[in-house]
């Protein structure tokens, strides 16, 4: 009679099957943040940030240890080179690392779900000071700072926008405003453009309150 397998995870099927799981859990909560609009304004409680880091770092663990025990990967650093082991070894800690950084993200997601779902929030506006702004592959950016303490925050701007701010040679002359929601606990937020969004433009820019009307 010919052996049987059971799919339990410890066979090769299993353990591909589980890798599969694993590698596509990873890939959805790594790629979230492109379609989520809502940003905390405040910094979250360092326990909070702490608790998502950890838990983070050990799912990593988890995805590592799943990946580890592929016997097909096992066979290929067996008749690897030392640099080869070296990459995996390190490819291995940037997912510990990226894991570190997404429950970091998703300790904020958690505070902001709790302190807006289901609540009627307050809504206000608040000129946001543009402290500094960048143009790469994803397009151009403004960062933000709403107040002093708050979150330094990223905003996807158009080229119009972009071309207009100025923030190195005449700091402090540009801001944005920002629609602002207060939930449970005073927590703030605001929405700022998702990966697939419009971007902000020149209709959100005015001139920051208190900015000399002479300065050159």
């Amino acid at each position: 009679m010919e052996a049987t397998h059971l799919n339990d995870g410890t066979s090769p099927t299993g353990r591909r099957k589980s890798i599969i799981a694993a590698a596509t859990g990873a890939i959805c909560l790594v790629c979230e943040p492109l379609f989520h609009r809502g940003t905390l304004i405040d910094h979250i409680p360092a326990f909070w940030t702490g608790v998502g880091v950890v838990l983070g770092v050990v799912a990593g663990i988890g995805l590592v240890v799943t990946i580890t025990r592929s016997r097909a990967i096992m066979d290929r650093l067996r008749n690897a080179t030392d640099f080869q082991r070296f990459r995996h070894a390190m490819g291995m800690l940037f997912l510990l690392i990226i894991g570190g950084v997404v429950g970091g993200y998703y300790a904020r997601v958690a505070v902001e779900q709790n302190s807006f779902l289901g609540y009627d929030a307050k809504r206000s506006q608040l000129q946001a000071v543009v402290t500094g702004i960048s143009n790469g592959r994803g397009g151009p950016f403004a960062n933000l700072q709403p107040y002093a303490g708050a979150r330094e925050l990223q905003a996807r701007i158009d080229d119009d926008l972009y071309s207009r701010l100025d923030p190195y040679r005449q700091p402090g002359r540009d801001c944005l405003i920002l629609s602002v929601e207060t939930g449970r606990g005073g927590v703030k937020r605001t929405l700022l453009p998702a990966a697939f969004d419009t971007r902000l433009g020149t209709e959100r820019w005015v001139k920051c309150d208190g900015y000399p009307t002479d300065f050159r």
